[in-house]
């Protein structure tokens, strides 16, 4: 656990999350405790930093393409950690999960065609969607004892004339839900019914808690495969976001072809030699290092959850099943989510706020898990105080 107990020093590389200018124009604070955006503060698989040395040592870097390990690599990842048997015919790569999102949505659908989403939800979702010129259909999950998709407001948008796809999220981005294959075969049967597409963002995918169980839609059957995209990276799982690769699972043929005219007039299937290396890489060596990641996230979740429990109890913690974020909901200590953000920041605490996934989320924030210990410890103790500082005095 070494490995994952070290501290980086992101600051001065650019790292979105460390950058005073970002800080000071979300937050009105700069030098404020990370706790936000969605990547790592460990270092990635030991031999994927060996081999993407070794590959620049090589010093060429002309025109190159995806190598038979490249897929295999991930064929092999996806088989032993998920028992997910995939066909190389449906891997389609793109250079992120968030450009996918919208070539799927300019193949699958037309101007004022409605897209369901379901906030609190991913913020790229809902901006992709509106600067498509898309309508945007809401059906907001619902908190009971845990996160729960709405069946009845999905069947009455999937009803509407001109609504062409659903976006999920799974595990979901920020609740922690990970869905399971009675949810996932009820809202499959729906969007058949209606002829409505299913795009099922599974960038977090291999970070599920002990417990817990991902279940691809497309394992299901082939009616609900050829109806049903998966986006996948490894940027999630092994810390390659600013790599830039990523994968669609895509079995229905048709797609597939207008999903690949769609790359190849837009010149989008260029090849990065250094994330090709990232990427085959990661999946072939980084197995232990994975399990190793898990158990340190879980670690930070079981000191968070026993801290708010013991000294915070205004704040309630939604369980997670997956991701490395954690979702406190916070709104018996501020329900206005810009005056919850000010105190935080004034705390010392840049974390992500709930509303910016949805006014679902308002009054919520993220945290994220994926950090050393000491960095946690930090994070706690300025959360403490933000909590004080909200705290109404008794009389």
């Amino acid at each position: 656990m070494l490995y994952f107990d070290k501290m980086l020093n992101r600051a001065n590389f650019n790292a979105e999350k460390w950058s005073n200018t970002r800080q000071k124009k979300l937050f009105k604070k700069d030098h404020l405790h990370p706790m936000w955006i969605a990547d790592m503060e460990f270092m990635t698989v030991p031999q994927t930093i060996i081999d993407i040395k070794k590959r620049a040592l090589e010093g060429h870097f002309g025109y190159e393409y995806k190598s038979e390990d490249f897929f295999d690599s991930f064929i092999e990842w996806q088989k032993k950690i998920h028992n997910w048997h995939i066909d190389k015919s449906w891997i389609h790569t793109a250079p992120s999960v968030s450009s996918a999102l919208p070539i799927l949505i300019e193949i699958l659908t037309e101007k004022e065609d409605g897209i369901i989403i379901q906030p609190p939800v991913y913020h790229n979702f809902a901006s992709t969607v509106k600067s498509m010129g898309r309508k945007l259909y809401k059906s907001p999950l619902k908190l009971t004892f845990e996160f729960e998709m709405d069946f009845d407001s999905l069947e009455e948008l999937m009803e509407k004339d001109h609504t062409k796809v659903i976006i999920i999220s799974n595990p979901h981005n920020p609740v922690g839900r990970v869905w399971r294959e009675d949810e996932l075969r009820k809202l499959s049967i729906l969007a058949l019914k209606h002829g409505v597409r299913v795009i099922s963002d599974e960038i977090h995918r291999d970070i599920i808690l002990t417990g817990h169980k991902m279940v691809n839609m497309m394992t299901l059957g082939d009616d609900i495969s050829n109806n049903t995209i998966t986006l996948l990276s490894p940027g999630k799982t092994f810390n390659l976001s600013g790599q830039s690769i990523a994968t669609a699972i895509i079995t229905n043929p048709i797609i597939s072809k207008n999903f690949n005219d769609f790359i190849h007039m837009f010149h989008l299937n260029h090849n990065n030699i250094l994330s090709n290396t990232a990427f085959e890489s990661a999946y072939k060596h980084g197995e232990d290092w994975y399990n190793q990641m898990i158990k340190q996230v879980e670690g930070n979740l079981k000191t968070l959850k026993e801290y708010i429990s013991f000294k915070l109890p205004e704040i309630q913690l939604i369980e997670p099943e997956g991701t490395y974020l954690v979702w406190l909901d916070m709104r018996k200590l501020q329900p206005d989510p810009h005056l919850l953000l000010d105190a935080l920041s004034e705390a010392g605490l840049a974390v992500d706020a709930g509303h910016w996934y949805g006014r679902e989320g308002a009054g919520f924030i993220r945290l994220n898990l994926a950090c050393p210990e000491s960095h946690l410890h930090k994070a706690i103790s300025l959360l403490k105080s933000a909590v004080e500082s909200l705290r109404v005095p008794s009389n």
